[in-house]
């Protein structure tokens, strides 16, 4: 079997990481895979389950860090991660090597030295258009074969005529649909209350104090609206530190008491079972959205801005509310929660599902 060494970003499990267990689930049959992550967590304890080789090792990853020693430790650490891997690629025999985020670099540059063939899985896109034109000019040069999750990522990054879109597939085996007041009196939801979820990790990009701040009034005017939040910080990260703090401080400071921090969650389905009201408030275009998509396959009311990869969300599913603060809390103060609520079908469009992935991903490394 062909070798892959694949490199992911990330030791929580969010958008990029549940891809990665899609990518191991559709390819560890037929290949020998490797996974590297930076360090222990959530991801590597899944990960140890799956039919793979799992090394952890503390890899470069870019990102923007408000500590002085990232930027100075940072092209030693490149260098030490491109020699190592180098050696470790010749050694084991690998024949490709994977690039699972757009923030992983290195691994471009291992291929180029040992002359392996490099497949660079594009997830995000960066808020700058310079910096996306600069890095796409790389990642084209770098990569024998480029995977976008969305078309927005794509034009982003590479134009329109380079990669090969593949969406994130949504498995229905993955997902149990909770009767809404089992799910809640597992997490001490009250019975009756209206929620609002917003399921993602916490990042200023991501707009969960905004959304606070623009709906305070609304919950302290009706204690049975609650806003549950899903999701939490990336470790090691001062400046996501430093915006959970802040949301910390507003929910204190304010006395909300109907704002609960779940913290990171493993069980989505969960979440969205005991939800009635979903919201995305991104502050920038998101390059896809796995959870706006999981929501609407729930059906579930959902609220999101409808641009970048969330407008192909839209399309693909054919609903979707535009986010607005105003229509949210009007649903939410009126809102009647059913007393007993049917329990439905789950909602995949073809575009995203296991079947579809597969016969596009496969191909790309058999070939």
């Amino acid at each position: 079997m062909k070798k892959i060494l694949v490199f992911n970003a990330g030791a929580y499990i969010y958008g990029a990481e549940r891809g990665l267990i899609n990518f191991i689930r559709t390819l560890s049959d037929k290949f020998e895979i490797t996974v590297v992550l930076p360090s222990q967590g959530p991801l590597s304890k899944k990960i140890e389950k799956l039919n793979v080789s799992l090394k952890i090792f503390p890899i470069p990853i870019l990102k923007i860090s408000l500590s002085p020693l990232y930027y100075i430790f940072f092209p030693f650490h490149f260098i030490f991660s491109v020699i190592y891997f180098s050696i470790y690629a010749i050694r084991k025999d690998i024949e490709i090597i994977c690039s699972n985020s757009l923030l992983l670099v290195f691994p471009a540059i291992v291929a180029k030295f040992t002359k392996k063939r490099h497949i660079w899985y594009l997830r995000e896109f960066l808020p700058s258009s310079f910096l996306n034109k600069a890095l796409g000019a790389f990642i084209i040069r770098f990569s024998n074969q480029i995977i976008c999750q969305s078309q927005a990522i794509r034009e982003a990054l590479l134009g329109k005529e380079r990669g090969i879109i593949i969406y994130e597939p949504l498995n229905a085996t993955d997902y149990k649909i909770y009767k809404s007041d089992l799910a809640r009196s597992e997490l001490n939801i009250p019975i009756k209350s209206t929620v609002i979820s917003i399921i993602s990790r916490v990042h200023p990009s991501k707009g969960q104090y905004e959304f606070i701040v623009d709906i305070k009034r609304t919950l302290k005017k009706n204690p049975n609206i609650l806003l549950v939040i899903a999701g939490d910080i990336s470790p090691n990260n001062l400046r996501n530190r430093l915006y959970k703090a802040k949301i910390e401080k507003l929910i204190e400071g304010d006395t909300l008491k109907n704002v609960v921090l779940l913290g990171f969650r493993d069980d989505v389905d969960r979440i969205l079972s005991l939800s009635n009201i979903c919201v995305f408030p991104f502050k920038r275009k998101e390059p896809f959205g796995i959870s706006v998509a999981e929501s609407l396959t729930f059906g579930k009311i959902t609220f999101f801005p409808q641009v970048g990869g969330l407008k192909e969300v839209r399309d693909i599913f054919g609903r979707g509310n535009d986010f607005s603060i105003d229509r949210i809390c009007e649903i939410a103060s009126n809102f009647e929660p059913a007393r007993v609520e049917k329990l439905q079908e789950l909602y995949i469009p073809e575009e995203l599902s296991i079947a579809t992935y597969k016969n596009k991903l496969i191909p790309i490394f058999e070939n």
